[in-house]
């Protein structure tokens, strides 16, 4: 009789490290996340990005009812124009370009503006630094 001679397992290997995601990238994740939310009239999840200074003066049923300008328009599409990141890497200036399709006296019209926002990283996440309570888009 001859014997089978078996290999014994291999032991598992380790799992390859997540890759690290730049600060610009988890910046750019979060503003498309909140413009989403704002492409989507949905201002219960874009309140979700707003810092916790800004909820603390600003609570949840406040901002639901004073800042529907927000989802005044349909917004046609948004583009990240740039992300500048302050060398503490704290805060970050972004600045975007919003279009918006409007019909005005029957024709139809492309406009765009370019707001910049202000992100902040407070406890370990990105967070839209405030909301002006007059209008920019």
């Amino acid at each position: 009789m001859v014997g089978c001679a078996t290999t014994p397992p291999k032991p598992p290997q380790p799992a390859a490290p997540a890759p690290r995601v730049s600060v610009e990238d988890q910046i750019e994740a979060r503003v498309k996340a909140y413009w989403d939310a704002r492409q989507k009239a949905d201002l219960p999840t874009a309140y979700t990005f707003y810092s916790p200074g800004f909820k603390e003066k600003t609570p949840r049923e406040l901002f639901l009812r004073n800042y529907r300008r927000l989802i005044r328009f349909p917004l046609d599409s948004i583009s990240i124009e740039s992300i500048k990141i302050d060398p503490s890497n704290v805060r970050a200036l972004v600045r975007l370009k919003v279009s918006i399709n409007q019909v005005i006296e029957g024709k139809e019209l492309l406009l765009s503006t370019y707001p910049e926002e202000t992100w902040v990283y407070v406890e370990n996440q990105w967070w839209k630094e405030t909301e002006p309570f007059l209008p920019n888009i």
